[in-house]
């Protein structure tokens, strides 16, 4: 049996289980620089970099349904600690 705590939000009369960190694009646990650059190299369309190699879920930092630079710059606001950037995803 699993115990672990699960994060959920209901939105419309239906719960959307997330099951990964917002911000963690290479998933490796942890959001950190890896994942901005990682992120960069995707809208930059880097080989090696494509959808089906990073969790763009995750990489959608503002909730907006779209992985764009709007993302990539919420992100590196976040890793930089800039004020009202503290948590993701950051929906203003």
């Amino acid at each position: 049996m699993n115990l672990e705590k699960i994060k959920f939000t209901a939105v419309n009369g239906y719960i959307q289980v997330i099951d990964y960190i917002t911000g963690d694009v290479n998933e490796d646990g942890i959001v950190n620089n890896l994942d901005r650059v990682a992120l960069t190299r995707y809208l930059a369309n880097w080989d090696g970099y494509g959808a089906d190699s990073l969790n763009l879920d995750a990489a959608d930092v503002n909730s907006d349904g779209v992985v764009n630079n709007i993302d990539r710059a919420i992100l590196t606001r976040h890793l930089a600690n800039w004020d009202g950037y503290e948590s993701l995803p950051c929906v203003s």
